[in-house]
């Protein structure tokens, strides 16, 4: 088992070359006389020993383990662990044999303020976990002295405001996911921080918003640390160099450059593109499907919508409306 963990670590001295030669030892035995030579060489003929020592490293529980730590364990397989698989077991749900299209389950978030309540309250998360949704969103900023909050607009005074701290306390304990909708690019790294300090796994964690892409690219750990909702205007913005332009404009350059988009995506870890539903025709849904390229949909709030897009092939629907959604993908058997 420690031999396993070990090979799991890149940092482990001529990890590749032991590594190549335990698995040369799986496939290919000494055979018998080579194998009675040893025994004799190292005296373990007529030795209790024989029994023991040469059964106590196996190459197949070796391999079994280094496997079982670089899928479990974040960052397990150190800095050349592929972000890019984590994203395609967690969700990577839908694929092609023979023509037809299998298709994985929609996740439902519940926008802050479902159901009628304050947009960023507790009486909003509690009402999305009641509710069976599998993700609450929240809206995050950062004030002067580093504390975070639950906030869309930048507020004269953050006093009064319910502080991100304890939503993740609430959030915890169900074990929903959150999508925290960043406002400001301050605010990735201390909402990382403090989610993982009251125990909010990479499962749970989802950043959407004001992410930087170059923060992404600078450190890859965040895409293993959680999971990206890269919004559109983030992206095109990182892809063209310039602030993006209108709505339909952006949606003009991701289906000129679906190819960019997809490779992009893949390269900064992120799970899936987060774009307004308004702004995102069949062709480009058609687009990114065929790269493999998810896709995180906000804010589909009525019946009509949420059954048009519902059929189609999406990671995330957000709404306020999560009692309906979640009917709705029930009915049309997406769960």
């Amino acid at each position: 088992m420690l031999l396993g963990h070990l090979f799991s670590k890149e940092e482990m001295p001529r990890r590749k070359f032991l590594y190549r030669m335990l698995i040369i030892t799986g496939y290919v035995a000494g055979g018998m006389i080579p194998t009675h030579l040893i025994f004799r060489f190292y005296g373990l003929l007529n030795n209790f020993l024989v029994y023991i020592l040469p059964s106590l490293i196996s190459s197949y529980y070796v391999i079994l383990i280094k496997t079982f730590v670089e899928q479990k364990t974040p960052g397990g397989g150190g800095k050349r662990h592929d972000r890019r698989c984590q994203g395609i077991k967690r969700f990577q749900k839908t694929i092609d044999r023979g023509g037809k299209r299998m298709s994985r389950k929609i996740m439902i978030t519940a926008h802050s303020g479902c159901e009628g309540t304050p947009d960023n309250s507790i009486a909003s998360i509690e009402t999305g976990v009641a509710l069976g949704a599998d993700c609450v969103e929240i809206d995050i900023r950062m004030d002067a002295q580093g504390r975070l909050w639950l906030t869309h607009d930048l507020p004269a005074l953050f006093s009064g405001l319910t502080p991100v701290e304890d939503a993740f306390g609430l959030i915890q304990k169900s074990g929903i996911a959150v999508n925290c909708d960043l406002k400001e690019y301050g605010a990735l790294l201390p909402t990382l921080k403090l989610a993982e300090k009251c125990g909010i796994g990479p499962d749970q964690l989802i950043f959407s918003g004001s992410v930087d892409t170059a923060l992404l690219a600078e450190k890859p750990e965040i895409a293993r640390r959680s999971r990206i909702f890269l919004n559109s205007e983030e992206l095109v913005r990182d892809l063209s160099k310039k602030e993006p332009p209108d709505r339909w404009s952006q949606t003009a350059f991701l289906l000129a450059n679906a190819d960019a988009v997809s490779a992009r995506l893949r390269g900064l870890g992120a799970e899936a593109l987060n774009a307004p539903y308004k702004y995102m025709p069949d062709e480009l849904i058609e687009k990114m499907r065929e790269r493999k390229a998810a896709l995180s949909l906000w804010t589909l709030n009525e019946e009509a919508p949420l059954k048009e897009f519902m059929a189609k092939d999406l990671l995330n629907i957000t709404t306020r409306s999560a009692s309906l959604a979640l009917g709705i993908r029930k009915a049309m058997g997406r769960e």
